[in-house]
């Protein structure tokens, strides 16, 4: 036997359509409004960390430029060049050299002239005094040292002649003297001095009794000298 449809059915299966069409409009808007929560929600944080990631940059780059250096040149001189730099210091080098050099030199200039001073003060004491003659032992050598730095000599030939201008000169080989001779012209010759005997050699004579070579000995009886009248 066949159910008859009443009105209380209908209205059962009327009501749970609405409430199905219900959830299902229910369901669609929380999808909806989830989505687009989820694109309020993740685009506004995405937003902020653009801005965020911005600020960063922005900040960085601010920071990048203060640290960074400048690519403007500090200083407008070129660097020197490696070729230029060896040859400056080694120029430096060469003019210490040679001015320690020079110094040195100057060392051994004054050395030598300390040296020579010395041998000359220790030879000229050698010289200086009075000598007597091998004859008859009577003096008649005499050399001193004059004011002006140069050296009297005086030579007395026992019965030929007395020179008493001679003026000496210390050398290596002896003191070379000249005087004047009894004619009144030059005569030259050279003293040298061993074991306190002083040798009297005419180097260059032009009188006839002093011929060239004529040698003569006297004997050192004092270191201090006995200059003539005629100084």
């Amino acid at each position: 036997m066949s159910k008859k449809t009443t009105g209380t059915d209908i209205g059962y299966r009327a009501y749970f359509a609405a409430f199905a069409v219900m959830l299902v409009i229910v369901i669609a808007a929380i999808c909806i409004l989830s989505g687009c929560l989820d694109s309020i929600i993740f685009g506004a944080e995405r937003q902020v960390g653009g801005n965020a990631d911005e600020s960063g940059t922005e900040a960085l780059s601010s920071s990048e430029q203060t640290d960074m250096p400048s690519s403007e040149p500090v200083d407008s001189k070129p660097f020197p060049d490696e070729s230029t730099a060896d040859v400056t210091t080694d120029t430096a080098a060469e003019s210490e050299t040679e001015k320690e050099t020079e110094k040195e030199t100057e060392k051994e200039t004054e050395t030598e002239k300390e040296t020579e001073k010395e041998i000359q003060t220790l030879e000229e004491s050698v010289y200086i005094g009075e000598y007597l003659d091998y004859d008859n032992n009577e003096p008649n050598l005499e050399i001193a040292k004059g004011e002006d730095g140069t050296y009297i000599v005086q030579i007395g030939i026992f019965r030929l002649t007395t020179l008493e201008d001679g003026v000496g000169e210390l050398t290596k080989e002896g003191m070379v003297f000249t005087a004047t001779d009894a004619s009144g012209d030059p005569i030259s010759g050279i003293i040298t001095v061993e074991d306190q005997i002083a040798t009297v050699t005419f180097t260059d004579s032009t009188w006839g009794y002093l011929e060239n070579g004529s040698t003569y000995k006297y004997t050192k009886s004092s270191d201090v000298p006995n200059v003539w009248d005629a100084y």
